[in-house]
């Protein structure tokens, strides 16, 4: 049927739309939006939790290297909120000092509000001597090539499943998504 026929059929019906007809199209466009907004989040936070976590492993594979090069022991504190490395100082006391460098690249780094962190010590190495005036890290870095056994859980809040960081002095520094 042309369209001056069905003018003819209905002669009072206005062109165009609805006003009902535009809300739903709105309404339909917004839905499909906010999914896509959604799922564009969920995937940033994976991605920034990835990058924390191999930032991580990249750092603690440069102070166990560190370590066995300059000969030092150095050591990794995990807390909720960050982590710091620090280097061992018999020659100040038996104490812990934070390990700077003029870049910051061994500044203590804060955890996203997203991340959550868990350490488990699998098997801890100890120092010369009970006398320490800090408490260690809990990750210690031997000169020797022997460091404290760990896996280190990175969690998104958002998403099921987390990232492990693991370290054995017979296996090395590895990382391992698990779903």
């Amino acid at each position: 049927m042309r369209m001056a026929d069905m003018k003819k059929l209905n002669p009072h019906r206005p062109h165009g739309f609805s006003l009902l007809e535009l809300m739903v199209v709105v309404l339909i466009i917004g839905i499909f939006s906010s999914f896509v907004w959604i799922h564009g989040l969920s995937r940033h936070t994976e991605r920034e939790t990835r990058d924390f976590a191999e930032q991580l492993k990249n750092l603690i594979q440069s102070a166990h290297e560190q370590s066995l090069s300059q000969i030092n022991t150095l050591g990794l504190m995990i807390t909720p909120h960050g982590y710091e490395f620090y280097r061992y100082m018999p020659d100040q006391g038996e104490t812990w000092a934070p390990l700077r460098n003029t870049d910051n690249f061994w500044k203590r780094q804060p955890v996203p509000d997203f991340i959550r962190i868990r350490l488990k010590v699998l098997k801890s190495v100890r120092l010369e001597g009970d006398h320490l005036k800090d408490p260690p890290p809990q990750i210690v870095f031997m000169p020797d090539g022997n460091f404290t056994a760990f896996e280190i859980w990175i969690i998104d809040t958002g998403h099921p499943g987390g990232i492990k960081i693991s370290g054995q002095p017979e296996n090395g520094i590895t990382l391992q998504v698990v779903r």
